[in-house]
């Protein structure tokens, strides 16, 4: 596992034998409308029961939606705004928690709550570092195979970074650096 600066306060997990890092691929796959028709055909049942979306068309366009509104929040960022305001704790338990488990989602989608999730490292303040995402079709993320990849993926990545002794966003530069 690598990690992409994507910008000063936000990196990517590049995994190994990938050509792009994990934010990279999941807003490429959350604009291909093929996939998102074949998803959303699968899951069917579940958008319409739990989201109360009645077309399949709908949930595509509420996904390029709200992909697009994440791209624009967390890659067009200005210097003055916080990525703290874009993620939220996964453990609601440990706020303050080193290497804190969070997501961000679209919270302004009206109608229905989004469901595109990135997850994160919360490094140090404002400073995060992208694990990867996935279309959150459950209540929690062990109930889907999909979301407990995802939460596998924060372990794991939270664990590469614990033995690699890094505990704040220079260590995590060193790290980079040393990859180099």
């Amino acid at each position: 596992m690598t990690f992409d600066k994507i910008h000063n306060n936000l990196y990517a997990v590049r995994e190994e034998g990938h050509e792009d890092n994990v934010l990279y691929e999941l807003f490429e796959e959350w604009n291909d409308v093929s996939y998102l028709y074949s998803f959303f055909r699968e899951n069917e049942e579940r958008l319409h029961n739990y989201f109360h979306v009645r077309t399949i068309k709908q949930a595509v366009d509420d996904t390029l939606e709200d992909a697009e509104y994440l791209e624009y929040v967390l890659l067009d960022i200005k210097q003055e705004e916080s990525l703290d305001d874009i993620f939220i704790a996964l453990d609601k338990n440990k706020p303050d928690a080193y290497l804190l488990r969070s997501k961000a989602r679209n919270w302004e989608r009206r109608n229905h709550d989004s469901w595109l999730r990135i997850y994160a490292l919360k490094l140090s303040e404002g400073i995060y570092v992208i694990t990867g995402g996935a279309i959150k079709m459950v209540g929690i993320m062990q109930e889907d195979e999909i979301t407990y990849d995802q939460l596998r993926k924060l372990n794991r990545c939270r664990s590469y970074l614990k033995e690699c002794g890094v505990y704040d966003h220079d260590g995590l530069c060193d790290l980079i650096n040393n990859e180099n």
